[in-house]
């Protein structure tokens, strides 16, 4: 099969075809989809930190499905030429009797093999996952392909907890009734002759400062 740049790297048969040729094949794939079942994570990218299917869970995934439907999965490497420059492809081909179902994904291919392997391992992994809906990894709302990364947004600061409001008279007034003779002293010393203004502000205030100890010190002291 020759690609063009008009073509997006896959075939895909118009209904007519899939209906005429391929419709022994599409119903069988059909029973095996609901027999496959999603890749368990078995590996950790070490750079992202995220768990992914490796090629072989999801290979194992699908692979007792369709031989259950007599659908044997295939890949292959293909080579072409599109706009001058030679392309290697993957080929992934779902195949029964003389019916497929196929897509081809092209190869950023270098000269380090490993690089190479790598890529090669990759490309079949989700070219697999692809073609028969397998869910190999957490969906991350595209975070990746935005260029968000992996991390998770910060959380909204909590909140902050309003503290009780403090009543200081109520405080003043504990303090006055637990020492004998306080009130008097203090009216005495403030020179005030209603008790009802030992508890404004400043007075509370100063009570509060001085506690049982100071008060109690200082009617003892003026006795």
């Amino acid at each position: 099969m020759r690609i063009n740049s008009s073509m997006l790297f896959y075939y895909q048969p118009t209904k007519g075809q899939i209906m005429e040729n391929q419709a022994d094949l599409v119903g069988s794939l059909a029973r095996a989809q609901t027999k496959i079942r999603n890749a368990r994570r078995d590996g950790r990218n070490s750079f992202l930190g995220n768990e992914y299917a490796t090629l072989s869970s999801v290979f194992n995934a699908c692979k007792d499905a369709l031989a259950s439907e007599g659908i044997a999965l295939v890949q292959v490497f293909t080579n072409d030429h599109l706009e001058g420059k030679s392309i290697t492809y993957l080929k992934t081909e779902l195949l029964k009797g003389n019916q497929s179902i196929s897509s081809v994904l092209p190869l950023n291919l270098t000269n380090d093999p490993h690089k190479n392997g790598s890529a090669i391992t990759y490309a079949r992994r989700y070219s697999i996952s692809t073609l028969l809906g397998i869910c190999t990894e957490t969906d991350d709302d595209a975070n990746q392909a935005q260029g968000l990364g992996t991390t998770p947004a910060p959380r909204a600061p909590e909140p902050k907890k309003e503290e009780p409001k403090r009543d200081i008279q109520a405080e003043a007034r504990a303090i006055v009734e637990k020492v004998e003779g306080a009130e008097s002293w203090l009216m005495d010393t403030l020179g005030e002759k209603d008790p009802g203004k030992l508890y404004s502000n400043a007075y509370c205030k100063r009570i509060i400062s001085l506690g049982i100890d100071g008060i109690t010190k200082k009617v003892g002291g003026s006795k």
